[in-house]
């Protein structure tokens, strides 16, 4: 090979490596410039008391958690408390959500990215609205796609701008309303339940009891003398509607009309003294109950006391010496303190504000 060839290729080598250097270069420095974190909403942090409703816009519906006196509440569930968790949570991760890198301002690209209107047939992302005393919007953004190789980034695209970005941490905002609610109405243990009545709307009436705390099963009242059980098991059925109440759906009970009687109603009291009451109403396809809780002290029946011979305990065996020795030690000792027990008072106090109003 000629020197002048070889001198060539040395030149043309060393202005490849040049260019690739530069090219690093210039990557480097274009992310340095895109790649700066910043607040995605600017002082709402710093703002988080002053929010008076949360509007959430999904593919389906619409709805507003909002701040309702003491509590927040969800208007498509009837004004329905929220878990101020969840609400406080939702906020939070908001005020911290954080742009990381600028992507396409074209409009023609914002369903690749999630963050077409919602309603939109294709790439629509959901709408959030921070509002506050006066209804204006403290932020407003659609949250469209999970960012490229992990669920912690999430494209974003500011309301009434064009121009589209990543953002770290994500929000965890549910679009049904049943996402800011707890469903659970109440939750019973088995063993509490006393006696439960039926009382259906043509009057036939069941009832089924237990005479003691220790009772395994039900017993039926009013039982003819030649009829029988097909199972003990039917009866327990009955007796876990109360064990876990949750609801799918929920509306206001004063949308219930004046004359419109329940089909079936259920008394469920406890040995302890709670009462529930849940009435029926078959619409169609779906059930609806209503539940009303009481407590009453006086109504409280306690567990039977053991007599000392059934606990063998008739007969105290001889004391040794050592036995008088540990007696005496264990006067200077405090007893430990008795399990704090149930406050069912405090129990139907929550069952009563969760249910009375629907």
């Amino acid at each position: 090979m000629k020197k002048k060839t070889v001198s060539l290729l040395v030149i043309i080598t060393a202005l490849v490596v040049i260019g690739a250097g530069y090219a690093v270069t210039s990557r480097q420095s274009a992310v340095t410039r895109t790649v700066v974190e910043e607040s995605a909403f600017p002082g709402l942090l710093g703002q988080i008391n002053d929010v008076a409703a949360l509007e959430i816009t999904g593919a389906e519906q619409s709805f507003e958690i909002r701040h309702d006196g003491d509590q927040w509440v969800v208007s498509a569930l009837a004004d329905f408390p929220a878990e101020f968790d969840r609400v406080k949570k939702a906020l939070l991760e908001l005020g911290e959500l954080k742009t990381v890198e600028a992507k396409t301002a074209d409009p023609e690209r914002y369903g690749v990215l999630g963050l077409n209107e919602p309603g939109n047939e294709e790439g629509a992302g959901m709408k959030v609205r921070v509002l506050g005393a006066d209804d204006t919007a403290m932020a407003a953004a659609i949250l469209g796609n999970a960012g490229r190789g992990t669920t912690d980034l999430v494209y974003l695209r500011r309301d009434g701008e064009d121009q589209t970005w990543v953002a770290r941490r994500k929000p965890n905002l549910g679009e049904d309303p049943r996402d800011w609610v707890d469903t659970m109405l109440m939750k019973i243990d088995l063993e509490r339940v006393r006696r439960i009545t039926l009382t259906h709307a043509d009057g036939e009436r069941v009832g089924i009891y237990k005479e003691a705390h220790d009772d395994k099963e039900f017993l039926l009242e009013d039982v003819p003398i030649e009829a029988s059980l097909k199972s003990p098991l039917s009866m327990d059925s009955i007796a876990r509607v109360v064990s876990v109440l949750r609801f799918e759906e929920v509306f206001a009970a004063s949308d219930i009309p004046d004359d419109k009687e329940p089909d079936t109603v259920g008394s469920f009291e406890t040995f302890d003294g709670a009462t529930i009451s849940i009435s029926l109403y078959v619409e169609e396809e779906a059930t609806w109950a209503k539940v009303a809780a009481t407590y009453d002290a006086d109504a409280a029946v306690a567990p039977a006391m053991v007599p000392e011979e059934d606990m063998g305990l008739d007969e105290a065996p001889p004391e040794s010496q050592s036995d008088v020795e540990g007696a005496e030690a264990s006067e200077e000792v405090e007893a430990e303190p008795a399990p704090e027990e149930m406050d069912v008072a405090a129990e139907i106090e929550g069952i009563a504000a969760r249910t009375g109003q629907w």
